[in-house]
């Protein structure tokens, strides 16, 4: 085992750090539910919900990168893979950069004309930026494929921890709007990070042909993915259509706890799915790739029931004891807890299908995720009849759904 750490200890630092980070995050997050309101927190996280859809402006491109650098490094093509990273760059910086201007542009006009008040505007204007911002942060954060990239991201991840914790006091004495500074500032920081870490400091050059080449490679992978992603916040999108932003508001304990629970399987994927790549492109091996997805999930499932388990136990006591406020979701935190254990298993699957490009079964998949969901709230709705816990009951049936489903594909993906 000792031995076993020590030839990984790239990547046990970037998970360690990238567990520390979570753990900042999360507490602040509660603490943040002392000092904000349901309504206005509810109303800002749906704003950044939306503005999360730009990014299907990229056209998959960071998709492809993701998928096709490994690959071709694992057949010894790393002239087309820099190649590919200098293209996609020039091409996700333009994309990026045009949104914020056009957000501040449009915020702007809609102050002068009086459509919306100066306080909505600008809060739309950052939700705007940092969506854009994420565009360059996610196309930097691709390119970190070996371990020598991990410890960098590590260096990253703890500082950006510590920027939560510097932050805090402009929360505590602005409100809101100090929440909102505390997110684009954060968020800036990483990108900075990254940026100055990053593995391939290469130009940015217009490659139409390599371009269009990746749209065409990624572009359906990027639709379905985004869809995986789309998917995971349907019971936060539900509540932003069809109740209120105090619905909103208190699903935000869920929000957070989900958010925590997903981070280690996250870490772990970005590590695992350049390796499955780089093992496929190395061998072509596709047997090989299903296995090694199969040891990771039995171990990813023992670990986050483990720690969903605890948190099960602790979640009541902490909400009546320091968030009365939310204590209507306390059983919705615990619910969309579990669901989240299911998905983050269901996400390595998903890694699997798409390093042997098995696109059939991803889309087959997807979709089965959406038509769950929307039966499950169908279903359950005229039952409950509060939307909040439809939602989390909804999204806990279906993801157990979804990975029994998944436990059939690779029964037949090994046949």
């Amino acid at each position: 085992m000792r031995n076993l750490i020590k030839s990984n200890s790239s990547s046990v630092l970037y998970v360690l750090s990238g567990l520390f980070k979570t753990f900042i995050q999360v507490i602040i997050g509660f603490v943040i539910l002392r000092w904000i309101d349901p309504g206005p927190l509810g109303f800002w996280q749906s704003l950044i919900l939306f503005s999360t859809y730009i990014h299907i402006l990229t056209l998959g491109t960071t998709s492809a990168l993701n998928r096709e650098v490994p690959f071709l490094l694992g057949q010894n093509k790393k002239e087309e893979a820099l190649s590919i990273v200098s293209s996609i760059g020039f091409f996700t910086s333009v994309i990026s950069w045009g949104l914020m201007v056009l957000a501040i542009i449009g915020a702007i006009v809609l102050v002068f004309f009086e459509v919306y008040s100066l306080e909505i505007c600008v809060q739309m204007a950052l939700a705007v930026f940092i969506g854009s911002l994420s565009i360059q942060t996610n196309f930097i954060g691709a390119t970190f494929r070996t371990s020598e990239n991990f410890s960098k991201v590590a260096k990253v991840q703890f500082l950006v921890a510590f920027s939560h914790l510097m932050l805090l006091p402009v929360i505590y004495y602005w409100g809101i709007n100090g929440y909102i500074s505390y997110q684009v500032l954060t968020n800036l920081f990483l990108f900075v990070g990254y940026y100055y870490f990053r593995p391939f400091k290469i130009s940015n050059e217009w490659n139409w042909v390599l371009l269009k080449k990746m749209v065409k490679e990624g572009f359906h992978l990027y639709v379905w993915n985004y869809l995986s992603t789309i998917s995971k916040s349907l019971p936060r999108l539900v509540l932003a259509l069809f109740s209120t932003p105090l619905s909103v508001g208190l699903f935000a304990p869920a929000q957070n706890v989900n958010t925590a629970i997903l981070n280690l399987p996250g870490l772990l994927n970005r590590i695992i799915f350049p390796k499955l790549s780089f093992k496929f492109g190395e061998s072509g091996n596709a047997d090989a790739v299903i296995e090694t997805t199969q040891k990771w999930a039995k171990y990813l499932l023992a670990i986050m029931s483990c720690l969903a388990l605890v948190l099960t136990i602790i979640i009541p006591y902490v909400f009546n004891q320091f968030f009365p406020k939310y204590i209507a979701s306390q059983w919705v935190c615990i619910m969309i807890l579990w669901a989240g254990v299911l998905f983050s298993v269901n996400s390595v699957f998903q890694l699997a299908v798409t390093s042997i490009k098995e696109h059939s079964y991803l889309h087959q998949q997807i979709v089965f995720r959406f038509i769950n969901f929307g039966i499950c709230t169908l279903l359950i709705y005229p039952l409950v009849t509060v939307w909040l816990e439809t939602v989390a009951i909804a999204a806990l049936i279906s993801e157990a759904l979804n990975f029994i489903h998944w436990l059939l594909i690779f029964r037949k993906l090994k046949k």
